[in-house]
């Protein structure tokens, strides 16, 4: 009788997705929608704080804009100091 061995196994080890931990089956190593995720992250930031750079407009219902001169006046005001004439309105 002769040595009977057991078969080796061999393990081929996936690699793994940087984002979750997980083995990736993909041919670039994350999963696709771990891929979209890490590059919604990153859009979102760059999105947040061009959104936080841009000043906040104060609209109240009581001011209007002049078209002319931008500033902000009182809403019952028919002409501005920049000398814009408001259309008045129908209602009375």
């Amino acid at each position: 009788m002769g040595s009977i061995s057991k078969p080796h196994q061999v393990v081929r080890t996936q690699p793994l997705c940087p984002v979750c931990g997980e083995p990736s089956y993909s041919r670039d190593g994350i999963h696709p929608q771990c891929n979209v995720t890490r590059n919604d992250r990153v859009r979102t930031k760059a999105h947040k704080a061009k959104v936080a750079a841009k000043p906040k407009s104060v609209s109240t219902p009581w001011l209007k804009r002049c078209p002319k001169c931008s500033r902000q006046v009182a809403a019952r005001r028919h002409t501005c100091d920049c000398g814009h004439q408001f259309p008045h309105s129908a209602g009375g």
